[in-house]
């Protein structure tokens, strides 16, 4: 880790934001830094919020916040530390302690909405940051940093926007699977959520009719086969009911997405079993083409394949990693293929 050293006018850090940092123990603070999104995105925001939220809503403004959890106090070095990193080093000006939509400065017509990911995990974004905190020196004082989003929707004629109305504009600026509206400055990371309960499945005493049903209620995609083939597992041979967390576990690993260990299993036909299985079949097309292994890099390898390129022309470093000069080399590209089923 390395420690960063400011000079005797901080290079234009912001004294506000240091103090909040320096004064904070055991909570979550908030810096905010505009603008979030530029005049052309927000152009582009305004008009879709016009055309499927609200014909009469004239302007949007944005700001990021960024939600840190102070584990422990932050020394005055420590907290310019945070502050130029969060503050992107060349625009310190734009970071502040004091966001620029506080509901006290609304008018009329103004609201704001906040969206930010959900307290049950922890982003990227997050990971990145803590870790380069630790690696300036800040050691594991800071545990957690997200950043939402803040946008000011300001409607004509003073009107408030409906609570449908802040549904619809929220929803196109989150995604509902990772992210939430934050209804207030969050204070804590803890997150209210309660798991669902593990529940039986009465297999034993309904047969595949419950199956049937739980199929149909969490969305498994379970076939007849499937059904047929579970309810004789549990029913006979395992001699118990499944929990809805199995059932659930089941229909991920029968997706299509998740099929690969199919490929490789023992392969039966009317009975039958063959030698080879699924996955040496469809590779014996390689081992019969007589050019194909010269030109094959790659090969059935999970879900990529490279064949033998040509050389190009590429501008790069002398020396990566340093400040040196520029060169062209010749190095030979493969070309790549890469499959997601």
């Amino acid at each position: 880790p390395r420690s960063l050293s400011f000079d005797k006018q901080d290079s234009g850090l912001s004294a506000d934001c240091i103090e909040v940092l320096s004064g904070a123990r055991e909570q979550v603070v908030q810096l905010y830094r505009t603008p979030l999104l530029s005049a052309e995105a927000l152009k582009t925001l305004l008009q879709k919020a016009q055309a499927e939220v609200a014909s009469d809503i004239t302007a949007v403004e944005s700001e990021a916040c960024f939600n840190l959890e102070i584990a422990t106090s932050l020394d005055a070095v420590e907290s310019k530390t945070v502050v130029w990193l969060l503050g992107e080093t060349f625009e310190l000006d734009r970071l502040c302690a004091r966001t620029v939509f506080a509901e006290a400065d609304l008018r009329a017509g103004e609201c704001v909405i906040e969206v930010g990911p959900r307290m049950s995990f922890s982003t990227a974004w997050c990971s990145n940051a803590v870790s380069i905190f630790k690696s300036c020196g800040l050691g594991d004082r800071i545990s957690r940093a997200e950043r939402s989003s803040r946008f000011k929707v300001t409607v004509g004629g003073g009107r408030q926007l409906t609570a449908e109305e802040r549904e619809k504009f929220a929803d196109l600026v989150h995604d509902r699977m990772t992210e939430q509206v934050y209804e207030r400055p969050l204070s804590s990371f803890k997150s209210d959520v309660v798991p669902a309960p593990v529940l039986s499945v009465p297999v034993m005493e309904q047969g595949k009719k419950a199956l049937e049903e739980i199929n149909e209620e969490m969305g498994l995609a379970f076939d007849s086969w499937d059904i047929d083939y579970y309810a004789n597992l549990f029913g006979n041979e395992i001699g118990r009911d499944p929990t809805n967390v199995e059932l659930f576990d089941l229909g991920q690993s029968n997706s299509e997405h998740s099929r690969h260990w199919f490929f490789k299993g023992e392969l039966s036909v009317d009975g039958e079993q063959i030698d080879e299985c699924l996955f040496d079949i469809v590779g014996d097309t390689l081992n019969k083409n007589p050019n194909a292994n010269d030109n094959s890099v790659i090969a059935f390898k999970d879900n990529s394949s490279a064949i033998k390129g040509f050389k190009v022309k590429r501008l790069e470093p002398t020396k990566p990693g340093t400040t040196i000069r520029f060169c062209y080399s010749h190095p030979l590209s493969f070309a790549l293929r890469s499959e997601k089923t």
